[in-house]
């Protein structure tokens, strides 16, 4: 069983962690650093393996300690969202149409989705350049 990060290529550029850690508004693949986690952070544990030439992954948020009520507000409204993606997904409905569903429940409840993010699940290589070239930017600055 290997890590299904580690050595991960967009490009030229290689992934150099097991795992992403992502810290408070990071919104995904954040790489580990030299970063403390502090009482009433948001850490988000994205775990992928290959295994036998399998691939699987999860994904799970960890609150340290207490947080303030905006924060669980937003986690109350994301995890609404996800139920609501999961129950949509199925053989034949396509993605644009549950992303839609995810950027509908963050609309309602006055949020804002990822944008970038959004695009990056959509399929097209153009949005997935523009999504790749984001992670990237987040990666080196979470490594500096």
């Amino acid at each position: 069983m290997k890590s299904a990060f580690l050595g991960y290529r967009i490009g030229h550029r290689v992934y150099p962690g097991n795992i992403c850690i992502s810290l408070n508004d990071e919104v995904i693949h954040g790489i580990a650093s030299q970063r403390r986690i502090q009482y009433g952070d948001i850490v988000k544990l994205d775990i992928g393996v290959i295994r036998d030439g399998w691939i699987g992954d999860t994904a799970t948020t960890v609150l340290v300690g207490i947080i303030d009520e905006r924060t669980e507000r937003l986690l109350r409204v994301t995890e609404r969202a996800l139920e609501r993606a999961i129950g949509m997904a199925h053989q034949g409905r396509r993605l644009g149409d549950i992303s839609a569903e995810i950027e509908e429940e963050a609309t309602r409840n006055q949020l804002q989705c990822g944008a970038r993010i959004c695009r990056a699940r959509s399929g097209t290589k153009t949005s997935r350049r523009t999504a790749d070239s984001e992670l990237w930017k987040a990666w080196e600055r979470a490594a500096a």
